[in-house]
């Protein structure tokens, strides 16, 4: 049981540094007016997406080679 909640979570988490490197293209291409909070969003998901994403993908591996 424990195998497969690692494997959820590290989908989940996968998909999160996916979501987070497209929040960061997407305010880094944007050339609007935005609001800080906005602006620091996407700093920060941009600066660790590549981070979550090899976390998640750990975790994934983790969760398949336990079961």
């Amino acid at each position: 049981m424990e195998s497969k909640k690692t494997f959820i979570a590290g989908v989940l988490i996968t998909l999160l540094g996916i979501g987070m490197l497209l929040w960061g293209v997407h305010m880094f291409t944007y050339r609007g007016d935005f609001t800080e909070l906005m602006s620091i969003t996407g700093e920060y998901s941009f600066l660790f997406c590549i981070p979550v994403f090899l976390i998640g993908v750990v975790l994934t591996i983790i969760g398949l080679v336990k079961r």
